[in-house]
Protein backbone atom coordinates (compact mmCIF):
# COMPACT_ATOMS: atom_id res chain seq x y z
CA UNK A 1 0.00 0.00 0.00
CA UNK A 2 3.08 2.32 0.67
CA UNK A 3 3.87 2.09 -2.32
CA UNK A 4 0.87 2.94 -4.22
CA UNK A 5 0.63 6.28 -1.90
CA UNK A 6 4.64 6.96 -3.08
CA UNK A 7 3.42 6.40 -6.83
CA UNK A 8 0.29 8.04 -6.58
CA UNK A 9 1.79 11.24 -4.92
CA UNK A 10 4.59 11.44 -7.94
CA UNK A 11 1.79 11.09 -10.46
CA UNK A 12 -0.21 14.29 -8.62
CA UNK A 13 2.71 16.18 -8.22
CA UNK A 14 3.37 15.40 -12.05
CA UNK A 15 -0.28 16.44 -12.39
CA UNK A 16 0.25 19.35 -10.34
CA UNK A 17 3.41 20.47 -12.14
CA UNK A 18 2.00 22.79 -14.61
CA UNK A 19 -0.26 24.71 -12.04
CA UNK A 20 3.06 25.17 -9.78
CA UNK A 21 4.85 26.61 -12.67
CA UNK A 22 1.72 28.74 -13.67
CA UNK A 23 1.60 30.06 -10.26
CA UNK A 24 5.26 31.11 -10.03
CA UNK A 25 4.91 32.95 -13.05
CA UNK A 26 2.40 34.63 -11.67
CA UNK A 27 3.63 35.35 -8.18
CA UNK A 28 7.50 35.43 -9.26
CA UNK A 29 7.72 37.02 -13.11
CA UNK A 30 5.62 40.25 -13.27
CA UNK A 31 8.19 42.10 -10.13
CA UNK A 32 11.12 41.22 -12.28
CA UNK A 33 9.51 42.50 -15.79
CA UNK A 34 8.36 45.59 -13.21
CA UNK A 35 12.18 46.54 -12.67
CA UNK A 36 13.52 46.09 -16.08
CA UNK A 37 10.33 48.19 -16.76
CA UNK A 38 11.49 50.80 -14.86
CA UNK A 39 14.66 50.02 -15.56
CA UNK A 40 14.16 50.48 -19.37
CA UNK A 41 12.10 53.64 -18.92
CA UNK A 42 14.85 55.55 -16.98
CA UNK A 43 17.64 54.65 -19.71
CA UNK A 44 14.85 55.80 -22.22
CA UNK A 45 14.16 59.34 -20.72
CA UNK A 46 17.92 59.70 -20.99
CA UNK A 47 17.27 59.98 -24.97
CA UNK A 48 14.32 62.01 -24.70
CA UNK A 49 14.16 65.29 -25.84
CA UNK A 50 14.27 68.25 -23.06
CA UNK A 51 12.08 71.30 -23.10
CA UNK A 52 12.09 74.14 -20.29
CA UNK A 53 10.04 76.92 -20.18
CA UNK A 54 11.93 79.69 -17.90
CA UNK A 55 10.00 82.73 -16.73
CA UNK A 56 11.88 85.10 -15.19
CA UNK A 57 9.99 88.02 -12.97
CA UNK A 58 11.99 91.04 -13.11
CA UNK A 59 12.59 93.62 -10.81
CA UNK A 60 10.63 97.19 -11.95
CA UNK A 61 11.78 98.62 -15.37
CA UNK A 62 15.11 95.63 -15.70
CA UNK A 63 13.97 94.27 -18.13
CA UNK A 64 15.72 95.78 -21.12
CA UNK A 65 19.14 95.82 -18.93
CA UNK A 66 18.69 92.07 -18.38
CA UNK A 67 18.48 91.68 -21.97
CA UNK A 68 21.59 93.44 -22.80
CA UNK A 69 23.38 91.82 -20.31
CA UNK A 70 22.73 88.89 -21.55
CA UNK A 71 23.72 89.72 -24.97
CA UNK A 72 27.14 90.84 -23.42
CA UNK A 73 27.52 87.67 -22.25
CA UNK A 74 26.25 86.09 -24.94
CA UNK A 75 24.24 84.21 -23.34
CA UNK A 76 21.60 83.01 -26.30
CA UNK A 77 24.47 82.42 -29.14
CA UNK A 78 26.80 80.25 -27.24
CA UNK A 79 23.35 78.25 -25.61
CA UNK A 80 22.82 77.51 -29.30
CA UNK A 81 26.60 76.24 -30.07
CA UNK A 82 26.49 73.49 -27.11
CA UNK A 83 25.95 70.26 -27.92
CA UNK A 84 22.49 68.86 -27.92
CA UNK A 85 20.85 72.39 -27.86
CA UNK A 86 17.74 72.99 -30.27
CA UNK A 87 15.91 75.89 -29.33
CA UNK A 88 16.89 79.05 -27.20
CA UNK A 89 14.49 81.70 -27.64
CA UNK A 90 14.07 85.02 -25.49
CA UNK A 91 10.49 86.55 -25.77
CA UNK A 92 9.82 89.18 -23.96
CA UNK A 93 6.19 89.66 -22.13
CA UNK A 94 3.56 91.75 -24.39
CA UNK A 95 1.25 92.47 -21.50
CA UNK A 96 4.20 92.35 -18.58
CA UNK A 97 7.13 94.42 -19.01
CA UNK A 98 8.72 93.03 -15.97
CA UNK A 99 8.83 89.29 -17.60
CA UNK A 100 10.69 87.40 -19.36
CA UNK A 101 10.52 83.68 -21.34
CA UNK A 102 13.02 81.83 -22.35
CA UNK A 103 11.84 78.79 -24.58
CA UNK A 104 15.15 75.96 -24.51
CA UNK A 105 14.79 72.66 -26.13
CA UNK A 106 17.67 70.14 -25.61
CA UNK A 107 18.49 66.59 -27.49
CA UNK A 108 18.77 65.06 -24.44
CA UNK A 109 18.23 66.49 -20.45
CA UNK A 110 22.31 65.57 -20.11
CA UNK A 111 22.97 68.03 -23.05
CA UNK A 112 20.62 70.76 -20.42
CA UNK A 113 22.84 69.60 -17.29
CA UNK A 114 26.35 69.83 -19.44
CA UNK A 115 24.70 74.08 -20.15
CA UNK A 116 24.04 74.58 -16.36
CA UNK A 117 27.80 74.16 -15.94
CA UNK A 118 29.36 76.51 -18.93
CA UNK A 119 30.93 79.49 -18.28
CA UNK A 120 28.22 81.69 -19.65
CA UNK A 121 25.55 80.01 -17.72
CA UNK A 122 27.81 80.83 -14.37
CA UNK A 123 27.94 84.11 -15.71
CA UNK A 124 24.27 84.08 -15.99
CA UNK A 125 24.19 82.77 -12.25
CA UNK A 126 26.32 85.88 -11.35
CA UNK A 127 24.24 88.84 -12.62
CA UNK A 128 20.88 87.44 -12.06
CA UNK A 129 20.78 88.50 -8.36
CA UNK A 130 20.49 92.16 -9.98
CA UNK A 131 17.81 91.97 -12.66
CA UNK A 132 15.60 89.14 -11.00
CA UNK A 133 13.33 88.56 -8.25
CA UNK A 134 12.20 84.92 -9.04
CA UNK A 135 12.55 82.44 -11.56
CA UNK A 136 10.24 79.81 -12.36
CA UNK A 137 10.81 76.99 -14.68
CA UNK A 138 8.53 74.46 -15.94
CA UNK A 139 9.96 71.09 -17.75
CA UNK A 140 8.60 69.09 -20.46
CA UNK A 141 9.61 65.77 -21.79
CA UNK A 142 9.61 64.11 -25.17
Amino acid sequence: MRMERGINMTDNMKMMMPFTILMAAILIVPPVVVKLSRRANERAKEYERATFVVTYRLRNKKRDAFLAALEEIGMAEKSRQEKGCIMYEYYPSAEDENKLLLIEKWEKPADQRAHTQAPHFKKLSEIKDDFVLETQIDKYSG
